[in-house]
């Protein structure tokens, strides 16, 4: 009775034990559940392929090949030289070797440096250079770089930014990397591959925040008058830290932490500007990329690459304008990216189109005559600026309206910068373009437009009428549209002016005076304003003066009477 007494305690005792032991596993369960990332720390999982052996497996990824004994025990596995394919073994991540692996300078675009782990000793940074664990890498205004990882993840540096990479390891051959980057200022883009396992790791610290991800695209920044960072994910997700709480940003979301403080709610990201259509192909420097205003954006990013994925940035800018310039670059396929940037500095979504530049060699400038001159009588002298580019230039003049069909003048063997063409009346466009060295022909300038004018004609003399009140002078009209100038003067030179009028009408109407000459000029006046030259000087005689017959009568009378 007592025996069964004692086994009936002990019993309970095991089930209690059993219970209280059921219960621990289930609540590690339920941690490593919900906590994934705690979880994924512990384990890796190891799929078996034909002829796998524990030997193999611990000489390749562990430190030694000791550990098969404590590999063979924790897997069950009674024959590790006879492992089935498609099994799946448990390794801890703690047994796992990790090695440092440098990361790799693709490319480079501007100035750059590198400061080796330790140091202050600043060298160019150089393409296919090797980053290795606690470099520096720093980029100028106007530069950017292109850095590659062991997993091929990709970050893009922008201008003016410095990173130190923190960490830089592989664990074995398994292709989980643990990458962790400290951007200091200034601005990258990530794009972390997918992870393979549970020490994949990608995360990049900032003075305000910490962003982890793995296997998502998303752009993040530092920065500003106080410790801030910026989040903003295209795709997947990203985990932003700060001040000990984390929000997860899904995609097409972003956010904004300040250093002490948690991170801003995610919020949408603003939409993408709508581009109007570039020509093509674009045969100007700083030909005006323009684009619709985007609601709630105060400023906006414009960025140039050579590459649809933006891997390297060739030029970008900060504009508060929907428009820019199409910077100075050489002749080739370009991609133009453009976001709007809301009040909080949190950037939107992306607007990508294609460019093909042509532009070089650059045309010169047309001088004179100025765009819609118009001259009288004489061709214009054609004259441009002498284009650095340009062995000899290509000169085509035609019939203003046009598309440059049907040429006066088309000639590719100019090596001065003027030239005049023939006189002949009528209104002309006309363009230049350079001809390089190599006989390579640029794109033309902008066209100019000039009209050549008859000079007006002489004025045909005046004829006079006369009475004893007046003198009307008249002369052949001109054609619509044609005024005259009429001058009168007392002196034939014409310095001393009695009249100078504009008239609309062929005469002219003054009064007669007596007992001196004068002096009439008219010329006509073009509709635009251009004076033609005077006509002839015509001399007005006075009126006779008979007040010396009068004196003599009275002197002849007076002598009568005597």
């Amino acid at each position: 009775m007592d025996n069964m007494y004692l086994k009936g305690k002990m019993d309970k005792k095991r089930a209690s034990q059993r219970g209280w032991f059921l219960g621990l596993v289930i609540a590690f369960s339920m941690l490593f559940t919900c906590n994934p990332i705690l979880a994924q720390q512990q384990e890796w999982i190891y799929i078996t392929v034909q002829g796998d052996t524990l030997w193999d497996l611990s000489e390749k990824y562990f430190p030694n090949v000791s550990y098969w004994k404590k590999f063979k025990q924790l897997n069950g596995i009674t024959y590790p030289k006879k492992i089935q394919p498609g099994t799946r073994l448990r390794v801890p991540m703690a047994w796992l070797s990790a090695q440092a692996v440098p990361a790799k300078v693709v490319a480079v675009n501007g100035e750059a440096a590198l400061i080796p782990s330790g140091t202050n000793n600043k060298q160019n940074l150089q393409v296919g250079a090797a980053i290795q664990l606690g470099d520096t890498l720093q980029t100028g205004p106007d530069a950017s770089a292109w850095v590659e990882f062991a997993d091929g993840s990709v970050v893009t540096i922008h201008q003016e930014t410095t990173v130190l990479f923190d960490h830089l390891s592989v664990y074995s051959d398994t292709g989980m990397v643990d990458t962790r980057l400290r951007l200091n200022n200034g601005r990258v883009d990530i794009r972390a591959q997918p992870a393979v396992g549970p020490g994949s790791r990608f995360e990049i610290q900032t003075p305000a925040a910490v962003s982890a991800v793995r296997g998502t695209e998303y752009r993040t920044a530092a920065g500003g008058d106080v410790d801030t960072t910026w989040v903003e994910v295209l795709e997947g997700k990203v985990a932003a830290t700060g001040k000990a709480k984390t929000r997860l940003v899904p995609a097409e979301y972003g956010t904004r932490v300040v250093a002490g403080k948690a991170p801003l709610p995610p919020k949408p990201l603003l939409e993408p500007p709508v581009l109007n259509p570039l020509p093509e192909p674009v045969e100007r420097i700083n030909w005006p990329l323009i684009w619709e205003p985007v609601i709630n954006a105060e400023r906006y990013h414009v960025e140039v690459a050579a590459r649809s994925d933006f891997f390297l940035i060739l030029w970008e800018r900060y504009t508060e304008n929907p428009r820019t310039s199409i910077p100075d670059l050489a002749d080739g396929t370009y991609f133009v990216r453009v976001r709007g940037v809301d009040h909080l500095g949190i950037e939107g979504l992306n607007r990508v189109q294609q460019m093909q530049l042509d532009a070089r060699p650059q045309p010169p400038v047309p001088l004179d005559p100025a765009d819609g001159a118009v001259i009288r009588g004489t061709a214009p002298d054609l004259r441009w600026t002498d284009s650095t580019e340009a062995e000899s230039y290509r000169l085509q003049v035609a019939a203003a309206g046009g598309d440059f069909t049907s040429f006066l003048i088309d000639q590719t063997d100019i090596s001065t910068t003027s030239y005049n063409p023939p006189e002949q009346i009528g209104t002309y466009q006309w363009r230049l373009a350079s001809i390089s060295e190599s006989g390579e022909q640029g794109p033309f300038s902008p066209p100019r437009s000039f009209e050549i004018k008859p000079i007006p004609p002489t004025p045909t003399p005046p004829t006079f009428t006369a009475d004893e009140e007046k003198v009307v002078a008249s002369w052949q009209a001109g054609a619509e549209g044609q005024t005259y100038q009429v001058q009168l003067a007392e002196d034939r030179e014409f310095t001393n002016l009695l009249l100078d009028e504009s008239l609309t009408d062929a005469q002219l109407e003054i009064p007669q005076v007596k007992g001196a000459s004068r002096y009439l000029r008219v010329r006509i006046v073009e509709p635009d304003g251009y004076l033609g030259p005077w006509g002839a000087v015509q001399k007005i005689a006075p009126l006779p003066d008979n007040g010396w017959l009068y004196v003599l009568g009275v002197m002849v009378l007076g002598i009568i009477l005597l």
